[in-house]
């Protein structure tokens, strides 16, 4: 092992290769990333054994008696109360409440917007026949709103909408990600219920008062929540959370977990926004439950979920990003309003473009083609949902609660391909694999199929 490798949490050099060594540290470790500094150094010199490795040696050494703790071993909980140690379970109800909320009002805000566009179309072709606005009584939407060219205005303002929303948050979600690993995840993760917060408001602003709000206060809506990272901001927060309380053994088991109140939300959420609907007979009604959802999940994330990383991690991850920012200082913004320069707004997507050691041009070029190929795929996924929602309810005259239907019996048979379909191929698949090919990285079926 070279021994100029130095741990972040060790202030010399000595201590570091003291900790390569094995020797016990004696103190334990000060909250700010640093160690004392009185140590019983090793009389051999500090000369660490050198071994042979190969491509099939393990990363982490299986014989560590007497070796004292890594820097990501040490438990940082040691001492705390249950009720404030950090737990994948302190999450999970309300994430699941989070993606029930807005998988819920998918189909109702369509209609929304389907029948604030289809009145303005008609007003600006000085039509003057009965209200165009039912459907925000819970009726069903007219006739007139079902014509191809009200239809394919639909289609472009979601597009809008999407386009705002999904570039924006392109550029905010890496710098609000590195921020958490900074400051902690739950101001991160109140932070981006505040966007889906602030578009349930303009929706419910734009149903509720046609007269004094345009349709087009709802690109305000995406605007903000594309700045606050949107809900796949809160998703990679949620995950994050998992991976920081959990042992890497186990952290499968906890992503597991997440995936599964996801596809619940969404598979959940229609089905009960349509019978809210039903109920009610008021289309608004499903929009303050998922205003009241977020605010509860706002309040809950910030006052009561225990944070799950430590101050000695966030004090390591700050000083990790000034060493980062004193390396590259020339192209540090030195105004606030230098970050609005092109450059450093596309700095985030240098993860797909890799150059240091271990990199490669066909490295990079699988890197941006995985990505493509993603983008491709969740647009196609997230896109063509409206304009099949758009077709079906013009073509058999659906209306929120046959529309919700059809969006969870979707997500259901999404959630048992995944859940239960994929896994028994995978199995079926890998029947024949020893226990030692399945530790050794990809093997033919993830190269093939992966």
């Amino acid at each position: 092992m070279d021994s100029s490798i130095r741990d972040p949490l060790v202030e010399s050099a000595a201590e570091a290769q003291t900790m390569l060594d094995g020797n016990r540290i004696s103190e334990p470790p000060l909250i700010g990333g640093s160690l004392s500094s009185k140590r019983t150094l090793d009389s051999q010199g500090f000369q660490p054994e050198r071994t042979e490795t190969s491509e099939t040696s393990p990363l982490i050494d299986g014989n560590r008696n007497g070796a004292p703790a890594r820097a990501d071993e040490i438990d940082d909980w040691e001492g705390v109360p249950w009720y404030r140690k950090p737990s994948v379970f302190w999450l999970l109800p309300p994430f699941c409440l989070f993606t029930m909320a807005f998988g819920g009002v998918a189909v109702p805000r369509l209609n929304v917007i389907l029948a604030l566009i289809c009145q303005q179309y008609y007003s600006d072709n000085g039509y003057t026949g009965d209200s165009i606005l039912p459907i925000l009584m819970g009726g069903d939407i007219g006739k007139q709103c079902k014509e191809p060219e009200v239809q394919a205005l639909v289609s472009k303002f979601t597009l809008y909408m999407s386009l705002v929303a999904g570039v924006l948050s392109a550029f905010t979600s890496p710098r609000l990600g590195s921020l958490s690993d900074r400051y902690g995840r739950r101001l991160a993760m109140a932070f981006s219920s505040f966007g889906l917060l602030a578009s349930e408001i303009t929706t419910i602003l734009a149903a509720k008062y046609p007269d004094m709000f345009s349709v087009n206060i709802l690109l305000f809506g995406s605007l903000i929540d594309g700045l606050c990272g949107s809900f796949m901001l809160g998703m990679a927060l949620s995950y994050s959370y998992g991976a920081d309380c959990t042992s890497p053994a186990r952290r499968a088991m906890a992503f597991g977990y997440f995936q599964g109140c996801l596809f619940l939300g969404i598979a959940v959420g229609p089905v009960l926004g349509g019978l809210l609907i039903e109920r009610t007979k008021s289309i608004l009604s499903v929009f303050y439950v998922a205003l009241g959802a977020h605010a509860v999940f706002m309040c809950y994330v910030m006052f009561f979920m225990p944070e799950s990383l430590s101050k000695r991690r966030m004090a390591l991850a700050r000083e990790n990003h000034k060493r980062e920012q004193m390396e590259r200082q020339e192209g540090v913004p030195k105004h606030w309003w230098d970050s609005f320069n092109p450059a450093n707004l596309l700095r985030p997507l240098t993860v797909l473009f890799p150059t240091g050691r271990g990199s490669s041009a066909r490295l990079r070029l699988n890197l941006m083609l995985l990505a493509a190929t993603d983008t491709v795929l969740f647009g196609v996924g997230i896109g063509s949902i409206t304009v099949i929602l758009i077709y079906a309810e013009a073509e058999f005259d659906w209306g929120n609660f046959e529309s919700s239907i059809y969006v969870s019996i979707v997500n259901c048979f999404r959630v048992t391909m995944l859940f239960v379909v994929l896994p028994l191929v995978v199995t079926f698949f890998r029947r024949g694999s020893t226990a030692q090919n399945l530790h050794r990285g990809c093997d033919a079926l993830d190269i093939k199929y992966g």
